[in-house]
């Protein structure tokens, strides 16, 4: 397949969401385009308002702004997508296995709990279909491309075909983008979703339909169905054809890190205290407080003064909250919340966050080996400038039975009761009596192999854990496993650990 060079090359982009200052200065030094751009983005970068259709689409996701959406065909995906993750080197990747909106050729396996499965070149998708016949080959399209591979594709029996303002498809169904508004542009697509209709093909009309040319909305239509009638006269007769293209899904899961380098390129636009985006994801809270810190710096305080005590005031927040939960995100898109956590004790110049939480559940705690019983305590440290978060575990008698050290990014806020941070995987662990170990370090390595993450982040991660292993090699006695001054000092005098 043709693909765009990593250079803009002329690309037209459309960028949206809470990162869009800094995206857009990061495409515009690449020599993309910037297409449709909002009336404040086309203000601050003098960029002319447009009409071009967008071929790469990039986003902060609405059910989780802490990861960037980047959706475009194939051959101009990647030019973008490769180019955000050579500066977002610190943060998880993840791409769709399949096309979004491709057209492919799927073996029916049959039906398992009430759901057609069937199998394209390996891979498991859930397949829409009125007959699922085992080893029947279908012809279908796919309507749900996860990025994530926990989740599973699904496909349609027929075919779809994609343009930039629309998607045929063959079962003659018809909608329009919820964010194409004004009633003479509905009613002019209704009319032409009608030409669809009466050809035996249903519609999507796209956002972009919402602002280009009529000329070119009727251009498109007429090539799709052209392209529509060749496609159904095709009898697939084996499974693993690609018939037809589609767009690729994208994400990047963003680390604090890489937050703060997006405050730096749009600090170069428009006034930015560091943590800008980490705090404006979290809603209105967030927002407010950020937009008066920003007010702050426009009147001439230093915009890193400012920057800190905002972060400050937030964790006071949470302080006072009392409670706090603990989420997880992990390499693989998914993520796990722990807690709720008691705030035992905060300090007010962002070292450090002590938690406690009882434990109610039998088993073992993971990499310790250790018995987990009811009763039993969790103490936890949360260093929100620190690549590690530490758990010291005790029995409900208070006998220290080990201390487990979770390596991730520097935690955020997420909320006025919650942090959050990307978990690495990789982990280090010391039992009473026993010498410091690490754990996982092959998942962390499968997630390097896979491209979920990068060689930066892979490095920093090893590199945190082999100097926490040489620290806690100094708790020599089982009081020692539950200091937490002590192993408080340990971190935050670690300048590996920063």
């Amino acid at each position: 397949m043709e693909k765009v060079p990593v250079g803009g090359s002329g690309v037209a982009v459309r960028v949206r969401g809470v990162y869009a200052t800094a995206i857009t200065k990061a495409l515009l030094d690449w020599g993309f385009i910037i297409s449709q751009p909002s009336r404040v983005i086309a203000e601050r970068f003098g960029v002319e308002e447009n009409s071009l259709p967008a071929k790469v689409t990039v986003k902060d996701v609405e059910e989780s702004r802490n990861r960037l959406l980047v959706v475009g065909e194939a051959r101009f995906f990647e030019g973008v997508f490769d180019r955000l993750k050579s500066i977002l080197s610190m943060s998880f990747y993840s791409t769709s296995t399949l096309q979004l909106h491709s057209t492919i050729t799927v073996r029916v396996s049959g039906s398992r709990s009430g759901v057609c499965m069937g199998s394209f070149q390996g891979q498991i998708v859930h397949v829409e279909t009125q007959s699922c016949t085992s080893d029947k080959i279908v012809k279908a399209a796919v309507v749900h491309a996860p990025p994530f591979n926990f989740q599973v594709p699904v496909v349609r029996e027929g075919f779809s075909i994609l343009k930039d303002t629309l998607v045929l498809n063959s079962w003659k169904h018809v909608s329009i983008s919820r964010h194409i508004r004004g009633g003479n542009r509905i009613e002019l697509l209704s009319e032409l979703a009608g030409i669809a209709l009466r050809e035996g093909f249903g519609v999507r009309w796209r956002s972009n339909a919402g602002i280009v040319p009529e000329e070119l909305l009727r251009r498109e239509l007429e090539e799709a169905l052209e392209e529509a009638k060749k496609l159904k006269n095709i009898v697939p007769d084996r499974e693993g054809l690609v018939l037809s293209g589609g767009e690729i899904i994208g994400t990047i899961t963003l680390s604090r890190a890489d937050k703060l380098l997006l405050d730096e390129m749009r600090g170069a636009v428009v006034p930015t205290i560091p943590n800008h985006h980490a705090l404006k994801v979290i809603g209105n809270f967030g927002g407010s407080i950020v937009e008066f810190a920003e007010h702050l710096v426009r009147r001439g305080i230093s915009r890193d003064t400012v920057g800190r005590l905002t972060l400050e005031y937030v964790y006071l927040k949470i302080a006072e909250s009392g409670r706090v939960m603990i989420r997880q995100f992990y390499p693989e898109g998914n993520f796990v919340d722990v807690g709720p956590f008691r705030i035992k004790r905060h300090d007010s110049e962002l070292t450090v966050m002590e938690l406690e939480r009882t434990i109610r559940s039998r088993g073992y705690y993971d990499g310790l080996g250790v018995e987990k019983s009811p009763g039993d305590v969790a103490f936890t440290l949360v260093f929100p400038e620190r690549w590690v978060t530490v758990h010291m575990y005790a029995s409900a008698s208070g006998e220290p039975k080990g201390v487990y050290v979770n390596v991730n990014s520097p935690p955020e806020p997420l909320g006025e009761n919650a942090i959050g941070f990307l978990d690495l995987h990789i982990d280090v662990v010391k039992r009473p009596g026993g010498p410091p170990e690490i754990v996982d370090r092959e998942r962390l390595e499968s997630a390097f192999a896979r491209g979920l993450l990068g060689e930066r982040l892979y490095s920093k991660s090893l590199e945190v854990a082999l100097s926490l292993q040489k620290e806690l090699a100094t708790l020599t006695s089982p009081r020692d496993h539950l200091d937490a001054k002590r192993i408080t000092e340990l971190i935050t005098s670690n300048p590996t650990l920063m």
